[in-house]
């Protein structure tokens, strides 16, 4: 009762936050409206688009509707929350979100920026304030962006600047005594265009894990963090032919989980530079080049009521992708085919304590390379039938190794190789309705950690499996796309997928982290995705994903055939609700659902003192913001937000052991200039 009354003053607090400009809101006239029914994508087909052309599950979230929810973590996590077919999970603030999309599992879905290739952990490295938009494609896309995209594809597409130069100042504070600034500008000289964003955050944190009965995790302390980024990004334009993007973006965040000797800190730093140039009125090319470079500190005490340092861990990586890709418009076909190449480097060191001191020292050393082509397709065999096929050829090295404790410290270099075709088709009949189906092929092979780490120390202890096997995903696909005139869109997409060899990744009942091939799991189900754009200040969506993800076929185990994959709900639901009132009001309300889940292959439902590990949850987010136009020196115009996290205080975890904080609020003040 405490948590609904709670509610409902934090309800009536925004309520007479915004009820002053109401009645004034109404006397203005008519906004601009802000449907956008044609998006054009680049994620789908490497080259600008438009979404009625493509024969997949694509969902865009542009800069307006970010700027409209609520980011209790400020990052790109918090808004894939909304996203169907799409769970997420994540142990605390300070760390990123995993997302899963149908089923597929975390390490399936593939992370892009400015469509150049990396990994979850940008979700959260990247300041919400530089990104332009996100483009998301659920189902295999392994036919153009190869490995660990047997899931999907997240592309975050970074701010370019388009208009007159301006900026933003903002200040915040919220629960868990956060605290978070931020300093962002974008703009357009002639040819030239930027934007570019800096920000701190700090929070006291809280105790996700105080309920939990394991010992070994029971955290006596909150989690607090101290992160900070800076991000820039430019565009500058030679001619009508030719330009060159570059951006480079740094995140360093330093952190503890709840326990004196348990936290770490980090480093991350990622820069691209592309290049587009238009040869004739047929050919485009495209290329990038980028370096990434990570530091990690990760220390661990000895479990349980032990709180003395156990081990530091530190980790050196980098990575530098690269490609060239040539589109040609050849009558009514287009053309695209490239060439990819990237080189990973991870050096781990570890050192064990017997006190103060370092009692002994291993070493985790390896390399990856992956060398890629690609080719694809798309025939406009009339103006309203679109034929896309496409191919890509991988070939995956594993070599350098070097796992001081592994069984054979030195193992062989190890090698892969694969082709995954896709091919889709779609018709749009009179511009109103669309129908499409696709199948596509995924790939993913076991990392370095999974076949040789022997991590018998420290935290989150590691078993090593050096006959894992590649794993392989096929797809199919079938979709209708509804325009109701200017009112309403609706999207369905019923799918099918079942993946051979499938990797599967948890920790056991001792608490170690295990991997196994298990021979083959499938998901199947359906998304319904609604928006309804009731008048030209009013936006409501819908959506529905279920999705019956289950191991099919385990010879080492069949007792666990027809078990439900970790961490893949049956069920999930958001409803959305936005009225924005331009130069005076906004306000989003949302209902998100996640069904019940579990944590491991066995589906174990409850921990040893008898508490659900991963119920069900009813979570209700809300953001309102007042706009003031005003003509202060340089500034022209301040918002003044607040932010409500988990409204009624569901109780549920987001991951394993630990818990959701609760309701949570943030305030915030931004002024524009």
């Amino acid at each position: 009762m405490m948590k609904r009354k709670r509610g409902t003053i934090v309800l009536a607090a925004m309520a007479l936050f915004l009820m002053p400009v109401y009645g004034t809101a109404l006397e203005q006239g008519d906004a601009k409206d802000v449907k956008r029914l044609d998006d054009v994508v680049v994620t789908a087909t490497k080259y600008e688009t438009s979404i009625k052309n493509v024969p997949a599950s694509v969902t865009v979230i542009n800069a307006e509707q970010l700027s409209n929810q609520n980011f209790p973590n400020q990052d790109i996590g918090d808004a894939l929350r909304s996203v169907p077919g799409i769970t997420l999970r994540r142990a605390y603030a300070p760390f990123p979100a995993y997302a899963n999309i149908r089923g597929a599992g975390s390490d399936s879905t593939i992370y892009l920026v400015n469509g150049i290739p990396t990994d979850w952990q940008i979700s959260q490295a990247i300041p919400v304030e530089m990104v332009e938009k996100v483009e998301i494609i659920r189902g295999p896309a392994s036919a153009l962006y190869g490995a660990n995209a047997g899931g999907g594809v997240v592309n975050i597409i970074l701010k370019q600047g388009k208009d007159a130069p301006g900026g933003k100042l903002s200040a915040g504070t919220g629960t868990f005594g956060r605290f978070r600034t931020s300093l962002s500008s974008e703009g357009k000289i002639d040819n030239f265009g930027y934007a570019m964003a800096g920000y701190h955050e700090e929070s006291d944190g809280t105790n996700v894990a105080k309920n939990n009965v394991n010992s070994g995790v029971h955290m006596i302390d909150n989690c607090d963090y101290d992160k900070q980024g800076a991000s820039v990004s430019t565009n500058y334009r030679f001619s009508n032919q030719a330009g060159m993007r570059a951006f480079y973006n740094f995140f360093h965040d330093n952190y503890t989980r709840g326990r004196p000797f348990v936290g770490g800190d980090w480093d991350y730093n990622l820069a691209g530079v592309i290049y587009d140039q238009k040869i004739g009125q047929a050919l485009d090319v495209r290329a990038y080049a980028a370096y990434r470079v990570d530091d990690y500190l990760h220390i661990y005490d000895r479990g349980g009521t032990n709180y003395r340092l156990k081990q530091k861990r530190y980790m050196d990586y980098d990575e530098t992708p690269m490609e060239l890709q040539a589109t040609a418009a050849l009558g009514q076909h287009t053309l695209s085919t490239g060439l990819f190449y990237n080189n990973q480097t991870t050096d781990q060191d570890y050192k064990d304590f017997t006190g103060t001191t370092p009692a002994n020292t291993f070493q985790n050393k390896f390399k990856v390379q992956t060398m890629a082509g690609y080719v694809q397709d798309v025939w406009n065999i009339t103006d309203d039938l679109i034929l896309t096929g496409g191919l890509r050829y991988d070939h995956w090295k594993n070599y350098d190794n070097l796992f001081s404790n592994f069984k054979t410290p030195r193992p062989d270099d190890r090698t892969d190789e694969s082709f995954s075709p896709k091919l889709g088709l779609r018709y749009n009949f009179e511009n109103a309705t669309s129908i499409w189906t696709n199948y596509g092929m995924g790939f993913k092979p076991p990392t370095s950690e999974q076949l040789y780490d022997d991590r018998t120390s420290g935290g989150n202890p590691r078993q090593p499996n050096p006959d894992l096997e590649s794993e392989t995903t096929h797809s199919w696909e079938i979709g209708v796309d509804r325009r109701f005139g200017d009112l309403l869109q609706v999207n369905l997409v019923g799918f099918y997928n079942y993946t051979d060899d499938k990797i599967m990744s948890w920790f056991n009942a001792s608490n170690v982290w295990i991997n196994k091939n298990i021979g083959r799991s499938k998901s199947y189900g359906a998304e319904l995705d609604m928006a309804i754009y009731l008048t030209s200040h009013l936006t409501l969506t819908a959506n529905y994903t279920y999705n019956r993800a289950t191991i099919d076929d385990n010879p080492s185990n069949r007792a666990l055939e027809g078990n439900f994959l970790p961490f893949s709900p049956i069920h999930k639901a958001n409803l959305g609700a936005t009225y924005a009132w331009p130069d005076s009001f906004t306000v989003s309300a949302y209902l998100r659902y996640t069904g019940r889940q579990y944590s491991d292959d066995a589906n174990t439902e409850r921990n040893a003192g008898g508490k659900m590990l991963m119920e069900e949850s009813f979570v209700v987010d809300l953001k309102g913001t007042k706009h003031f136009l005003v003509s202060w020196g340089p500034i022209k115009k301040i918002d003044l937000s607040l932010s409500v996290d988990n409204l009624f205080e569901d109780d549920y975890r987001t991951f394993y052991m630990y818990e959701d904080p609760g309701t949570t609020l943030f305030g915030e003040v931004e002024l524009y200039f």
